[in-house]
């Protein structure tokens, strides 16, 4: 790494510093109560934001750059208007200093952590003031979190990481044997990174829990350091209590470079954050923040050669841009069936019965892709007409086919894609925010036209077709619109007139003969789905343990070598 430029912030002690989510930007937070807007390429100082009333210790952007949250030593958590320094919310319901916050994806939640040992949900659009959520697993202060697809993860000082899955409402709990300070997922979402107060970053595979690599060699026995993935996943960087910047190869675990700030400055480097796009690198030492800037080529004195990786050798040859990757062959569920027939409840089913079976190590077998993801762009004309009830979002053209084939494509190849997020309340893709779908044991695929299209429709190992009668999908239609979604009763019947309930007959009923399984009643058919499960079992060779029969615990507990 190389140093491009120092520049001080003026801040006190300099607590976090966070890129912004294109990196064009950073947030810093200090020990003087305040947070600064930066560009740091050019050490210009843009605003500086007030509120807290004790040292702000974390500080996380909005994807639009046009919120941000803190939290800090006064139990305090902000939510702030960057373009004009506004408090919009001030939350004051934790009993401990506030140690780590985050946006979810949309920013519509801030998850904020304390040394209380809970995790607090809050509804930024809710007038309450109180968290809609409360997590209070944890034994000790939670020192860290970390978002990921569908997933918060957190630390503790009681030696555990948690992995709530959002979606399902599980939580696996994962003892590690050591404090641990710091968390990161991988941009695969395969492994996560975490720091500890033993001097060792410990890479573990989120799928399992296994202990994939250590990473030694530096010092961290005393405070909360903060450690990053590059880009492509192939170095980790950390600070260090002795005013070191560390890089470490992720795969040999062999450290690349161990880089003083200053000669003359042993102080601690707690905090640091990688660009998001490029090879750069912001850390904070004391009052003073410094850009690094990767070097054209690190050299290494060791070539890779093998990595043994989960009680398998794997050639390096296998490995793609040095990501720790195994390839995975995904079983391709198609699940079809008309709007509202319950495809979603069938899917969600089949992901409980499935994972029950598998149990904790396989905490990610199943992964589920809404068709209504690769629904073309529509404009603003187009998205008012389809609130009204007079624009056919159920016709084939209404679909980009070749990105969803493409897509599947990718992930039957090994390869980790990338899929824009559709919002069904606005009728368009979320701005700016993708879900990273890796490749996993089984794939399943929903949407009432997911069979239309033949080359799609070849993909599939598996085909089921979720057949409920019309008048159960249209009760359910007007509830879920008008409810969810805030419509007007006559333009959710004048849509299901004049298009759903055309386009159902002409491009959907149709394909329900390609269907190797059709499920009458969705979800409710016990016996239909039970079979499908078992199928699947077979499949993947997993043996029902007695343990089977037993409805699945919400709180998985996984041991890790230590």
């Amino acid at each position: 790494m190389q140093l491009e430029r120092k520049f001080p912030a003026a801040q006190g002690a300099i607590r976090c510093v966070r890129y912004n989510i294109d990196g064009n930007y950073c947030l810093t937070s200090g020990s003087d109560r305040t947070i600064k807007l930066w560009k740091p390429d050019s050490s210009l100082a843009i605003k500086t934001y007030t509120g807290h009333s004790q040292e702000v210790l974390d500080v996380h952007s909005s994807y639009d750059n046009s919120r941000l949250c803190s939290g800090g030593g006064d139990k305090r958590v902000l939510y702030i208007d960057v373009m004009s320094g506004k408090i919009m919310k001030k939350y004051q319901a934790h009993a401990g200093r506030v140690q780590a916050v985050r946006f979810n994806e949309e920013a519509s939640i801030i998850f904020s952590a304390s040394i209380d040992g809970t995790v607090k949900i809050w509804d930024i659009k809710s007038r309450e003031y109180d968290p809609i959520q409360v997590l209070d697993d944890a034994k000790d202060s939670v020192t860290s979190l970390s978002l990921g697809n569908h997933e918060l993860l957190t630390t503790s000082l009681d030696q555990r990481v948690r992995i709530y899955d959002i979606r399902y409402g599980k939580l696996y709990e994962d003892y590690i044997g050591h404090n641990l300070t710091y968390i990161n997922i991988s941009h695969d979402q395969q492994c996560f990174l975490v720091g500890t107060l033993s001097s060792q970053i410990m890479l573990f595979d989120k799928i399992n829990g296994k202990l994939l690599q250590t990473f030694v060699d530096y010092t961290n026995n005393t405070y909360m350091i903060e450690n990053a993935l590059s880009n492509d996943d192939q170095y980790i960087y950390s600070g260090s209590e002795n005013g070191r910047l560390i890089c470490w190869n992720l795969l040999t675990a062999k450290q690349i470079c161990s880089i003083e700030h200053e000669s003359d400055n042993r102080k601690s480097v707690n905090t640091l954050t990688h660009h998001p796009k490029e090879d750069k690198l912001l850390t904070a030492q004391e009052g003073n923040i410094y850009l690094w800037k990767k070097q054209d080529k690190i050299e290494e004195k060791e070539e890779i050669k093998n990595f043994f990786i989960n009680d398998k050798q794997i050639n390096a040859s296998k490995f793609v841009s040095g990501d720790l990757k195994m390839s995975i062959v995904p079983f391709l569920i198609g699940v079809a069936g008309g709007p509202c027939s319950g495809k979603s409840t069938v899917c969600q089913k089949i992901v409980e019965d499935l994972q029950s079976t598998a149990g904790a190590d396989q905490a990610s077998l199943v992964t589920v892709i809404p068709m209504e993801n690769f629904y073309k762009p529509k404009t603003i004309e187009q998205r008012e007409m389809a609130i009204r009830g007079n624009y056919n979002l159920d016709h084939p053209d209404a679909f980009d086919e070749k990105l969803l084939f493409q897509t599947l494509q990718d992930l039957l190849n090994g390869k980790t894609v990338q899929i824009a997020r559709y919002n069904t309340g606005k009728y368009e893709h979320v701005e700016g925010i993708m879900d990273t779908i890796a490749p996993v044991p089984v794939i399943i695929i929903e949407g009432i036209l997911i069979f239309y299209f033949p080359e799609i429709r070849n993909l599939f190992q598996m085909k089921l077709f979720v057949d409920t009668d019309a008048d159960t999908r249209l009760a359910r239609r007007v509830l879920r619109d008008m409810k969810q979604h805030g419509r007007n009763l006559e333009y959710v019947l004048a849509g299901y007139k004049n298009y759903v309930k055309p386009s159902f007959e002409d491009f959907c009923l149709p394909t329900k003969k390609y269907a190797d399984v059709i499920i009458p009643r969705g979800a409710d058919n016990h016996v239909a789905v039970d079979l499908i499960v078992q199928h699947m079992r077979d499949f993947l060779k997993y043996k029902p343990r007695k343990s089977d029969s037993q409805p699945p615990a919400e709180h998985t507990a996984r041991a890790r070598p230590h």
